[in-house]
């Protein structure tokens, strides 16, 4: 399949189109680009096409940007873009949800928790209105769990037993006694000591009243609410219509409704009036006034007195509350009790599902705590609340430490993780992406910006391995252009994961637009493999001076007439200008097998003749190869040697080249600046900055002349050149 892009003023991205030609057996392209060259640009491009917006430049607002993705001629499905960049936070929740259990047994669930939610919905409008209760359905769950899973559902099942007892209904506002931020509970708890006064007086008068009774232990109290009760029964009349009597303590006899009602409330005035309760009352009434949120609260007990013994106990209080409420639609309670048992044992069963279901996330488990290399352990808590109550995953950490070991969760363990330990974390939530696209079949074009950045060798290696095991997925799902600026870490995964040299391109910047050189160069011994085939070409016979250089340093030592010869090609030293091409060459046969068979066409030129006549051609050059190491190379040395031949004529005998022993170009530019404050130190200083001193046989022997744009390279090379 063939994905071709189009970017036009995207990010500072002034042009760019090209294509990746993806197959299953060509599934990753990986990109060297510097830092600045279009790396962060390119990635944030997609994201914004992801995303459905359009991209910009940020700097030329005025510039409108564009950007074409399509796939086999068609516009790509932004859903297939994952761009991954570990400075990002992946919102991985519903991710984790997604995989911990299949699609089938999501839908299943889906299904019944819908028909349940509407049942719900219905139940909690008719509570709503007799509770005037901001949120019925939390409230009853705070008041009646008993373990964190409980729900609504699970809370009515148990209580609804209860519902056959006789409850009193109040008629106060719910949360103008209970409030969210617990002022009157605070209030209760505070003010302790007054309201057990109150109901030390209220009990007394109980047990004085000759119709109310306080309840001795374990008996009944027959107050208000239970005499109530009583003439709410026998209101319609239908009762002393049949002539019924009602024959109270004392043998007073009551034949009517009216008369009934009239003891009841000559009863309860006594109680109300009596002088001690009311002084009782004024004081909690004095504390209630000096707190305004407490202002509902006031009204409700000067409107009912009676609540006030009730309250001492505010939880148990709580729940008769609610009783009252939930008795007035029992049949209610009954109805949506009796189909969530008809639905449990279905949701049961997809627990069990879902359970088996779980490989998939021990093997992301094992998959991170085994090659990661971070100071935790990764433990997902609740498996079973993701499909069962659409809860979010909990993921949690046991951090360790040589001496113990504690349990975190994120925001805690990301505080304390260094950045590449955050980078590292960053790679879990990479995985939950991964594994839900794999779940979903969802076809993905991965962009990876520096994702192994900062990282430490393991855990780059790790993600190495971990995109390797993408790569050989027979599902063949994900296919990935990945950018990198870090020079080893592109010849690594080129090798790790066998990509192809012609998947392997450098991105350079040029003003117009963005290039890309899909040759993969120097994936192994640049100079060896790269350089030592075609010495004839007079750009690697220059880029192979210092890497002789360090063979004979390594071989024969510094003291060698060899090595000696070599420097004096790349510095100015007596007797340099003498140096013939043939002269340098005799030596890198010898020190160079294979150059044995081979011949040069111009030995008889003089070395330092031939650097800047090549670097001169270079530099005028329009068609340059910007990637080519021995254009950077020769340039380089050009510029230094003619640094150094300026430097030498301005200083004269303070140049004292007898006597520098290492590092002349830096030697020289130090005693210049103590003679000269010029304008030419500027150029002098990007000499120093720009061109590498030592190039060494390693494995990043070349990566900062890699990175150094050659375009660079050709202005630093101009502005030395008007020096001299």
């Amino acid at each position: 399949m063939n994905l071709s892009i189009d970017f036009t003023n995207c990010f500072g991205i002034r042009k760019l189109k090209t294509n990746f030609n993806f197959s299953n057996d060509n599934k990753y392209f990986v990109v060297y680009a510097s830092n600045g060259t279009m790396k962060s640009s390119f990635a944030k491009t997609f994201l914004y096409y992801a995303d459905g917006k359009e991209p910009i430049d940020r700097i030329f607002e005025d510039r409108k940007g564009s950007c074409e993705i399509k796939l086999d001629d068609t516009l790509l499905d932004p859903k297939a873009i994952f761009v991954v960049n570990p400075d990002d936070e992946i919102d991985t929740k519903e991710k984790i949800s997604s995989f911990i259990a299949s699609k089938e047994l999501k839908k299943k669930y889906d299904s019944i928790y819908s028909f349940l939610d509407a049942e719900k919905k219905i139940f909690i409008a008719n509570l709503k209105s007799k509770s005037q209760s901001t949120d019925c359905e939390s409230e009853i769950v705070e008041t009646f769990k008993e373990i964190d899973s409980d729900d609504l559902f699970s809370c009515l099942k148990r209580i609804q037993p209860d519902l056959c007892n006789e409850y009193r209904l109040y008629s106060f506002r719910y949360n103008d006694v209970f409030d969210k931020k617990g002022h009157v509970k605070k209030f209760i708890e505070k003010n302790g000591s007054l309201i057990q006064e109150y109901m030390d007086r209220y009990v007394e008068l109980l047990e004085k009243s000759d119709f109310f009774h306080k309840g001795q232990e374990n008996q009944q109290s027959f107050g208000m609410f239970q005499a109530d009760t009583i003439s709410k029964s026998v209101s319609d009349g239908a009762f002393f219509q049949a002539e019924h009597k009602m024959i109270l303590k004392g043998d007073l006899s009551v034949g009517s409704h009216d008369e009934l009602k009239k003891i009841i409330d000559n009863e309860w005035k006594k109680i109300n009036d009596d002088d001690k309760l009311k002084k009782a009352f004024d004081k909690i009434e004095k504390e209630i006034d000096k707190n305004a949120e407490l202002r509902a609260f006031e009204n409700v007990i000067e409107q009912d007195r009676s609540i006030i013994p009730s309250i001492q106990n505010y939880d148990e209080f709580k729940k008769q509350v609610w009783y009252g409420y939930l008795k007035t639609l029992q049949n209610d309670v009954e109805n949506l009790v009796k189909k969530y048992d008809e639905k449990l044992v279905e949701l049961q069963k997809i627990i069990e599902d879902a359970k088996k279901e779980n490989d998939r996330w021990n093997t992301i488990v094992k998959i991170y705590n085994s090659r990661f290399h971070v100071p935790f352990e990764v433990i997902l808590e609740n498996q079973e609340d993701v499909i069962l109550k659409e809860k979010v995953a909990t993921l949690n950490f046991k951090y360790k430490d040589n001496r113990e070991q504690k349990i975190c969760d994120k925001d805690k363990i990301t505080n304390v993780l260094s950045k590449g330990e955050k980078r590292a974390f960053f790679m879990l939530q990479f995985l939950f992406e991964i594994e839900a696209r794999k779940a979903e079949r969802k076809q993905t074009i991965l962009v990876c910006d520096d994702i192994a950045d900062s990282f430490d060798y393991k855990n780059k290696y790790a993600i190495i391995e971990y995109l390797k095991d993408l790569k050989d997925d027979d599902t063949n799902l994900f296919y990935a252009i990945i950018l990198t600026h870090n020079f080893d870490f592109y010849r690594t995964i080129a090798s790790r994961l066998g990509i192809s040299r012609s998947n392997l391109w450098t991105a350079t910047k040029c003003d117009s637009e963005i290039k890309i050189n899909q040759k993969g160069k120097y994936i192994k011994d640049a100079f060896a493999m790269t350089f030592g085939g075609s010495v004839d070409d007079s750009r690697i016979f220059i880029s192979l001076i210092p890497f002789v250089r360090n063979i004979i340093e390594y071989t024969k030592g510094q003291d060698s007439s060899e090595y000696k010869q070599l420097t004096s090609c790349l510095h100015l030293k007596k007797g340099s200008d003498l140096i013939l091409v043939s002269d340098i060459f005799d030596i890198m046969q010898k020190a160079i097998f294979k150059l044995q068979t081979h011949s040069i066409s111009y030995g008889a030129k003089k070395v330092h003749e031939l650097i800047y006549e090549v670097a001169e051609i270079i530099s005028v050059d329009h068609n340059i190869d910007e990637t080519a190491l021995e254009n950077k190379f020769t340039l380089s040395i050009a510029i230094r040697l003619l640094a150094e031949k300026y430097m030498i004529a301005k200083l004269g005998e303070k140049a004292d080249l007898d006597n520098i022993t290492k590092d002349q170009t830096r030697d020289l530019y130090d005693k210049y600046r103590k003679n000269f404050t010029d304008d030419s130190i500027i150029c002098l200083d990007k000499v120093n900055l720009m061109t590498p001193e030592n190039i060494h046989v390693n494995a990043f022997m070349f990566e900062p002349l890699i990175d150094m744009s050659v375009y660079h390279l050709i202005d630093l090379y101009k502005n030395v050149k008007t020096l001299v």
